[in-house]
């Protein structure tokens, strides 16, 4: 069973809009109307964050939780740490994930990001307060005791004490307190305190909510999410904030279709060690990986582990089954033959997944993807000759491997009718299954 992780309010990870204009309202509120032209910029850029299309939702929830956590942080005066958190966002949108992302949503995003660090960077927030959190147990009666996990605005602040009590400075204003003591009990409290003030707030805990702490997993023969069909090794690692999670245990591995679904029980092809989860036999867990794969979709693997700490973490990662090679030939179209096909950048992306590989052509309009899952291709490749725009936009279907020729075509190429791909002599054509 999957865990249904905390439900007292809105997920940290849904919803930038929330994040950003919480952001606002401590700017404002801090600095006044002297500052109105930045909250003005700042406002701006919380809509774009919150509505530019295209962006995968799996880089969305990373983006919205690391703007919340950003914002949370600075409330907590922890200024560098904010910023830190939109260099990781800024990073992310520079890196191998941020090019799934079309390139003018892209920068558009990467700017807006830029524009609320600064925003951040330029705020006081309001003084601190004291919190004192008192957990009790489900009765009402008795104190929850040690070691329960609190957390203020999703910011960690340590474990109760052996009379069930934690004392902590916290941001004025209202603020939500999380508590957790796994693996089955969970309590939240929303409380205001006035700035410099002291409250003291208590937490009621309930059973059989099944908590867990929302980390991202990684499945590190896999960074583009195609897991190759024969690996030497195949890892997951769960990552929190940049740092690998050090796990001691597994509690359960599901391989499924689709990422909301209970799947399929492989946690007997895996094993723990070195704080990571490793397949214990490649090859024979690649297999049943295989077996369960289908033309043109991605898979997901949901694990449920406890680390060293007894948290118990929660993650899901998509993956397809690479098995076939292609090679590229940029060509340059009837209408320009002269037309330079080197250093031409290529979009492809895998259609039905958030799949998406750049190349570069060599000096000979040439480029080569080994490792591709049987799916659907599809082509996106721009270039500006002597003020002529040229294009390379085409669906493939792949289900072998293939060497391909791709037109760089004009409009006047389109118009002619001109075909923009052909598959070369010796490549037949794929058989007419479903693939979505």
């Amino acid at each position: 069973m999957r865990p249904v992780g905390r439900t007292s309010s809105l997920p940290r990870s849904t919803c930038s809009v929330i994040a950003a204009s919480a952001l606002l309202t401590f700017l404002a509120r801090a600095n006044g109307p002297a500052i109105a032209a930045q909250a003005r910029d700042c406002d701006k850029a919380v809509g774009v964050v919150a509505s530019v299309d295209g962006v995968p939702k799996g880089i969305r929830a990373l983006i919205d939780r690391r703007v919340t956590k950003a914002s949370a942080l600075l409330r907590f005066h922890r200024r560098d740490d904010a910023l830190a958190q939109m260099d990781a966002v800024t990073a992310l949108l520079a890196g191998t994930r941020g090019q799934r992302i079309e390139d003018g949503r892209r920068a558009e995003l990467t700017k807006s990001i830029a524009v609320l660090r600064r925003c951040l960077a330029a705020t006081e927030p309001p003084p601190l307060a004291t919190l004192t959190i008192r957990v009790f147990q489900e009765d009402t009666t008795h104190p929850a005791g040690e070691g329960v996990f609190l957390n203020v605005e999703g910011i960690a602040l340590g474990r109760t004490g052996s009379d069930g009590t934690f004392q902590a400075m916290v941001p004025s204003g209202t603020v939500d307190i999380e508590a957790t003591e796994y693996p089955s009990s969970w309590g939240a409290e929303d409380v205001t305190i006035s700035p410099g003030g002291s409250q003291v707030a208590s937490v009621l805990m309930a059973d059989d909510k099944e908590p867990s702490e929302e980390s991202d997993l990684m499945l590190e023969e896999a960074p583009d999410d195609i897991l190759p069909a024969n690996p030497p090794s195949v890892t997951l690692k769960f990552v929190h904030d940049e740092v690998p999670v050090w796990i001691d245990r597994i509690e359960s591995i599901e391989l499924a279709d689709d990422r909301y679904e209970s799947g399929e029980n492989v946690e007997e092809f895996f094993g723990v060690s070195d704080g990571a989860i490793h397949a214990k036999a490649p090859s024979v867990a690649c297999r049943r990986l295989m077996a369960q794969a289908k033309i043109g979709r991605s898979l997901w693997l949901a694990v449920l582990a406890t680390d060293s700490e007894g948290r118990i973490h929660h993650g899901s990662v998509p993956f397809q089954i690479g098995q076939f090679n292609l090679n590229v030939t940029l060509a340059p179209p009837p209408s320009n033959r002269a037309l330079p096909v080197s250093n031409i950048p290529v979009r492809i992306s895998v259609a039905g997944s958030e799949i998406v590989l750049r190349r570069t052509s060599d000096a000979h309009g040439r480029f080569q993807i080994d490792g591709l899952p049987d799916a659907s291709l599809n082509f996106d490749a721009h270039v500006v000759v002597a003020g002529h725009h040229y294009y390379a936009e085409r669906a493939l279907l792949l289900c072998a491997d293939r060497s391909v020729t791709l037109l760089m075509r004009s409009v006047t190429d389109v118009v002619a009718g001109v075909e923009p791909l052909t598959l070369d002599p010796g490549n037949a054509p794929c058989p007419n299954v479903a693939r979505r």
